[in-house]
């Protein structure tokens, strides 16, 4: 009404966007409002009308919304990956990328997935590498060589001869491979054949893609804050996260393996509020005592018993998830002292698998305590926000279809049917608690009327 009023009277306005949001189903749908109007939408078929949304302000909702996340929110498009490379390796990374999107290590949004991040000690190959390592030998060279060039050594091989009957798309690199020829003497200033005693190993080494380069070449480019993003409509300020769980992929024995050995520096080690698989965040805990547990929820307990008991309705589903246990389930980082007084901690068996609304009630005990005494944690209203976005992206990671790597699931199957087919009214219960908590959090941030003093414009 005050904005209407000030540009009847034509009165200039100071009116900074906010972010209006709600949770469903673990998903945050949001979009910017300023001056009263919608100016951004990422989720323009989400209806916003009846959901009673929270708002809050631009640096608040990034801090709620990266909060839990240990992954980049780069997305590796072809292009990007492709330039990495010097240009006679291009096509070959241009093949790997392709791979790379087919087997999942990258997810729809050209991002590294979930189910990469899950990876520990996993076998992978890509043909993109394989594929080339197999042709372009030196006993391939020298066949082709005496194909083209007669018994006798009489036929002339020029470079676009050399290049045009090698049946490979690759043309750059049959180019290269046709002057280290010339170079090396194999072929005459006349273009012919005069040694196959030749060995090209190193030049070709130096020249195909292999394992270690490829993950140093993604790596690189999440962690380039230039490669961040930034929405004109809001801000200028680039958004950017960097990656925090970095993995190694390099041959073990006779197989590639991926692993979560990578030499762990300090931006590396978990935090609080750090959301992931437990193997992963326990390969990255700090050395020295950190003063906080790693909460499953769901609990093992409840968990395991899920799997036990629907073995043969899952089997189809899941492949080693059956038996892999709490290694391999998603989890959070939270205080030790918070997480002794949660619902199961040293809870016995039997009477976790009572509990009616399985997750919904760890949560709503761990909302209660850091909604009405965060003081006896040490937290801030900040810390609050910061823990109820960390427990919003652990429910969506429960919630959501976990996405397959390599055409197998890693993680994730066990969950998503629990809460899919077994409990699939905690899903709303959960989005009610955390967005009404939201809401609360806000208004403490904010003081009295929080969220209308926040949004009012000054008017000059």
């Amino acid at each position: 009404m005050l904005i209407t009023l000030a540009n009847s009277l034509k009165m200039k306005v100071k009116d900074k966007p906010y972010v209006e949001g709600v949770i469903k189903h673990g998903k945050v749908y949001w979009r910017v409002i300023k001056s009263g109007e919608e100016i951004y939408n990422k989720y323009s078929n989400f209806d916003f009308a009846n959901t009673n949304p929270w708002r809050m302000t631009w640096s608040q909702f990034r801090l709620f919304k990266d909060s839990g996340k240990r992954h980049s929110n780069v997305a590796i498009k072809k292009e990007l990956f492709v330039k990495q490379f010097p240009a006679i390796s291009r096509y070959q990374a241009g093949l790997i990328w392709d791979e790379l999107k087919e087997k999942g290590i990258l997810n729809d949004k050209d991002r590294l997935s979930d189910a990469w991040h899950a990876l520990s000690d996993f076998e992978m190959k890509l043909d993109a590498i394989e594929t080339y390592r197999k042709v372009f030998t030196n006993k391939e060279i020298k066949n082709y060589l005496e194909k083209l060039g007669g018994k006798k050594h009489e036929k002339f091989i020029s470079k676009i001869n050399f290049t045009k009957d090698w049946k490979h798309p690759d043309t750059k690199l049959k180019e290269f491979i046709w002057e280290k020829l010339r170079n090396r003497k194999v072929l005459s200033t006349e273009d012919k054949i005069q040694t196959l005693n030749f060995n090209l190993n190193d030049d070709l080494n130096m020249t195909l893609l292999d394992y270690s380069g490829i993950v140093n070449k993604l790596y690189k480019i999440v962690n380039d804050e230039e490669n961040g993003k930034f929405i004109k409509e809001i801000s200028d300020e680039i958004i950017h996260r960097p990656e925090r769980s970095p993995k190694t992929w390099s041959k073990i024995k006779d197989s590639y393996r991926v692993r979560n050995n990578h030499p762990i520096t300090k931006k590396h080690l978990v935090k609080h509020w750090d959301v992931g698989i437990y193997r992963d965040l326990k390969a990255h805990r700090p050395k020295k005592g950190s003063g906080w547990d790693y909460e499953h929820a769901l609990s093992v307990a409840i968990s395991e018993n899920y799997i036990n008991t629907s073995k043969s309705m899952l089997k189809k589903e899941l492949s080693w998830e059956l038996d892999c246990g709490g290694d391999y389930w998603w989890t959070i980082a939270i205080p030790h002292k918070l997480h002794v007084e949660g619902l199961t901690f040293q809870m016995p068996e039997d009477a976790q698998l009572k509990i009616k609304f399985p997750f919904f009630e760890d949560l709503e005990r761990y909302c209660c305590i850091l909604s009405m005494r965060p003081q006896d944690h040490k937290l801030t209203v900040t810390d609050t926000l910061k823990a109820f976005g960390a427990f919003r992206y652990l429910q969506r990671r429960q919630f959501a279809e976990p996405e397959p790597i390599d055409g197998q699931d890693q993680i994730g199957r066990a969950h998503y049917s629990f809460f899919t087919k077994k409990k699939p009214e905690v899903k709303k219960k959960v989005d009610q608690l955390l967005n009404e908590n939201i809401r609360q959090c806000i208004a403490k941030l904010a003081g009295i009327n929080a969220v209308e003093s926040s949004i009012t414009p000054k008017v000059e």
